[in-house]
């Protein structure tokens, strides 16, 4: 992890290692029982992750294309019940809207979130993050070197594009391919209320698809306007690693689309390419940093080898933890016990068997408060590497883990609402 992601903790308390003397216990036992291999290896995962052939989730066979205007943050253009949310969240963002005092919303904690969402604001345009393509540094054009690299095979190219992506600035990349079944049927402007059909100025191959760490210690404070700091500097560095690996494909010699939140939906596609799993919350889960990661994705023409999905149990896991579903503050998050094709909006996508979140609920919460990210912050899997921590990540794969989220609790972990992290966030070195 670079110097800037490092999360800063106070040492366990000796009360709390004593009492986790019998749950450790009780892990350790568990996973013997169930004969998993020790603990991470140079990767810093505890997971026993496997490969899948296809995605770990059942597709209806009559699955359609969504229309990007049922999105959530699109509905601002046309539905009467998100438009006025959304001018709300932009008025306090902006300060025309003053807001509430007190931990996490001090002025510098409202100035550190307007510098982290100036990325977004200045290098994107008005409606990037919430998904309007084909501005800015997501531009569709730029010139291609006519002098095109022939690589020896696919897996070589892949290989090539993975270094070059890590090294543009994506903390997880894999390649998925080119399925139309995640791409919008129609973009939509909900500033402009215009859109029309999708339609790639090339034949794609290929999707390079990159997952972008959030800070640790800033979504510890959610829900706060440290934590929706947190969130800014994701997607500014999602639009600029975007934007330089788009660069890396058309210099050598092959089209390219940079896209965020716009013109194809990023959780199945990076499922497909390797990266995670779905979740209780309906986000993408990692392996490595759990949800706690905002996704990109280029469209190439460069023939690239794909990776395969994976899985490591969270879905059993989610079946029975529910912590996200109650430190939901607008409860939006499902408790069912099963995933379902039942849907509950009209902004979930229909023909996949998952859970589905409340959308509406989320959205008015999250535009009365600026921000929140309770779900993402007090998940389990989202963790540091620590000792403990590879622990309770190897009991998801083992019968202890129904007491995952006793664990994760009993060493302080997971809290939201959390004012101490608000106010000492400032002070950790």
């Amino acid at each position: 992890m670079d110097e800037k992601k490092t999360p800063v903790q106070k040492p366990i308390s000796r009360r709390n290692l004593l009492k986790g003397v019998g749950a450790l216990g009780a892990i350790a036992t568990a996973a013997s029982i169930s004969k998993i291999p020790g603990l991470s290896g140079s990767d810093g995962m505890a997971y026993a992750v496997t490969e899948a052939e296809t995605i770990p989730a059942e597709i209806s066979s009559d699955y359609k294309r969504m229309d990007q205007k049922y999105t959530t943050f699109m509905r601002a253009g046309w539905d009467p019940e998100i438009a006025p949310l959304l001018k709300t969240f932009l008025a306090k963002r902006h300060g025309q809207i003053p807001y509430e005092e007190g931990p996490g919303f001090t002025d510098i904690d409202f100035a550190l979130s307007g510098a982290a969402w100036s990325i977004e604001e200045d290098a994107g345009g008005p409606g990037v993050g919430a998904g309007v393509g084909n501005m800015g540094l997501y531009s569709w054009e730029g010139h291609i070197n006519p002098k095109q690299k022939k690589f020896d095979s696919p897996e070589q190219a892949s290989e090539i594009v993975k270094k070059a992506t890590s090294f543009l600035g994506a903390d997880l990349v894999g390649i998925a391919p080119y399925d139309e079944r995640w791409v919008y049927t129609h973009s939509y402007h909900p500033l402009t209320q215009k859109g029309g059909p999708i339609e790639f100025p090339f034949e794609p191959k290929s999707v390079i698809v990159m997952a972008i760490e959030m800070d640790y210690d800033a979504y510890r404070t959610s829900p706060s306007l440290i934590a929706s700091a947190g969130t800014a500097t994701g997607y500014g560095e999602m639009i600029t690693t975007a934007h330089k690996v788009a660069t890396f494909c058309r210099q050598l010699g092959y089209h390219a689309v940079p896209c965020g939140n716009d013109t194809a939906m990023s959780i199945p596609l990076a499922i497909q390419a390797g990266l995670g799993e779905i979740s209780r919350m309906g986000l993408l889960i990692t392996p490595k940093y759990g949800p706690r990661v905002r996704l990109c994705k280029v469209y190439t023409d460069l023939p690239l080898k794909e990776d395969k999905p994976i899985t490591f149990g969270v879905v059993d896991f989610c079946k029975v933890c529910m912590k996200c579903a109650d430190n939901c503050p607008s409860d939006a998050i499902s408790k069912d016990q099963e995933p379902s094709f039942n849907t509950v909006s009209i902004s979930n996508n229909p023909g996949v068997k998952k859970w589905v979140i409340k959308p509406e609920n989320c959205f008015k919460y999250w535009a009365e408060h600026i921000d929140c990210c309770n779900c993402v912050a007090c998940c389990p899997y989202n963790k540091i590497e620590e000792w403990h921590h590879d622990l309770s990540k190897l009991a998801t794969q083992t019968p202890a883990k129904p007491i995952l989220r006793y664990f994760d609790e009993l060493f302080g972990y997971g809290k939201t609402f959390n004012t101490d992290y608000m106010t000492e966030w400032w002070n950790n070195k």
